[in-house]
């Protein structure tokens, strides 16, 4: 059985800027994460609460799709 890589905030990162999305980044702050630069200055939201404290609450794919998800809504307002 394969063991699931531990996440960091630079993995999810460089997710995400392959994406096509070269400015934006995961960072802490205190006991929640948030989104960072580029596009995700946009967002009307860019924390991520929900009880998440640690990077591996949530899986790679789940990250990625929570900033997908937040690239979705600032589209739909521009």
């Amino acid at each position: 059985m394969a063991v699931a890589k531990r996440l960091t905030l630079n993995s999810i990162t460089k997710a995400v800027r392959a994406l096509g999305y070269k400015n934006v980044e995961l960072a802490r702050g205190g006991d929640y994460f948030y989104w960072t630069g580029g596009i995700a200055n946009k967002f009307t939201e860019q924390g991520i609460y929900g009880g998440v404290t640690r990077l591996n609450q949530m899986t790679l794919k789940q990250w990625v799709e929570d900033f997908k998800e937040r690239v979705k809504e600032v589209k739909r307002w521009r």
